[in-house]
């Protein structure tokens, strides 16, 4: 689910290619070197950066520069000779094209709305038979981003009964608020908590700070990564209440297959205390959309917590 709000002008726009083709339409949106124009005879097209050689506006366009300047104006650009921007006073304003950030940017990458995204997951098994099981699998990922900063929270349960009896039942929450230097480096702030019956974990808390770095932040591609000092405290069945300091880190990305709806995603996360207190968790997987927002997936889930003790099972494949 991907709510934003554009009000920027739709003006319309005369390419020209490399291979000489010529197209006309309105500009939806420039960013992450691809311009995305809406015509009349072709819907929405997507154009990769290189493959334009000039573009001419009929209206004014909001350019937003990579040194945070926003400018509104008639414009002319290309690759080889940069853009120039002609405001409604007359002024021309002339820069290099690699210093377009973005044009008609979405509202809260300059400051005047909230995007919010997110997705939830369910999973069910119901057998019956000689096994008479259910499994029930939730996960939840939402994202609130703004220019400055960005709020996000993720959920899993997993609850599994066989015969009546519980034989998995476990939980866990990550809240994280990561606060913008630039457009790439970021301080962050998270809280994670978990609790696991059939492996003995009562509660299992980590806090701190962290530094990070968004490599990528496009519609087709998203790269980050952290890494920070925390706090973590755990109340485990055979060992009681213990609390240390741990280093940690996370790295987050996705990727959408080229000219396919499939996005590859992998997501892990590592905190070391000393080496026989170690938890390690990955996430990788493939997502296909099948109807509007509904999305089918196939996930292998990797988890080794050093913590808990031999006899538990420490190590998940899933």
């Amino acid at each position: 689910l991907i709510v934003s709000f554009i009000v920027m002008p739709v003006p319309a726009a005369e390419i020209l290619l490399q291979n000489v083709d010529r197209l006309t339409g309105r500009i939806v949106a420039f960013e992450a070197d691809t311009l995305k124009i809406e015509t009349d005879y072709a819907g929405t097209l997507n154009i990769d950066w290189e493959q334009v050689k000039k573009v001419k506006t009929d209206q004014a366009v909001v350019v937003l520069t990579r040194d945070d300047r926003l400018l509104q104006g008639i414009m002319t650009a290309s690759p080889d000779d940069g853009f120039e921007l002609e405001t409604a006073e007359g002024e021309r304003i002339t820069a290099e094209e690699t210093m377009i950030a973005s044009i008609n940017p979405e509202d809260w990458r300059i400051g005047r709305a909230t995007q919010w995204t997110g997705q939830l997951n369910v999973a069910a098994k119901l057998e019956r038979g000689s096994k008479d099981t259910d499994e029930i699998d939730i996960d939840i990922d939402t994202t609130m981003r703004r220019k400055d900063d960005r709020f996000q929270a993720f959920g899993a349960l997993e609850y599994d009964t066989s015969r009546g009896q519980r034989t998995k039942n476990r939980w866990d929450l990550l809240g994280k608020y990561d606060y913008f230097v630039d457009d790439k480096l970021y301080y962050s702030g998270s809280l994670f908590a978990e609790q696991d019956e059939f492996k003995g974990i009562n509660s299992r808390y980590r806090l701190g700070p962290a530094v990070g770095y968004q490599f990528f932040e496009e519609p087709k591609k998203n790269l980050k990564a952290e890494a920070g000092i925390y706090y973590t405290r755990s109340d485990i069945e055979t060992i009681g209440v213990t609390g240390s300091m741990a280093l940690g880190w996370l790295i987050d990305a996705d990727y959408r297959l080229e000219n396919s709806s499939v996005t590859a995603y992998h997501r892990q996360s590592m905190t070391l205390a000393n080496p026989e207190n170690m938890n390690f968790r990955s996430r990788t997987g493939l997502q296909v959309p099948v109807i509007d927002s509904i999305l089918a997936s196939a996930e292998i889930e990797a988890n080794w917590d050093k913590e808990l003790p031999t006899d538990t099972d420490s190590e998940e494949l899933i």
